[in-house]
């Protein structure tokens, strides 16, 4: 996790990494809230970032042929 602030803007970063059969997959999940300038909770950006990766792995998964 990664907490970062630019000209009083609060951003946080999470990488997930996965693998799936012979693939890596790498998210980089970020989010920030430009009304408060506050960063969203290290739990969701953690949830966002792991539901980001399964939904990756999913659509790798689907695209094996037989």
């Amino acid at each position: 996790m990664n907490l970062t602030t630019e000209n009083k803007q609060e951003t946080r970063e999470g990488v997930v990494l996965a693998r799936v059969s012979n693939a890596i997959v790498t998210v980089t999940y970020n989010g920030s809230d430009f009304e408060t300038k506050k960063a969203p909770s290290t739990d969701e950006i953690n949830k966002g970032a792991i539901r980001a990766a399964k939904e990756a792995a999913a659509a790798l998964e689907g695209g094996r042929q037989s």
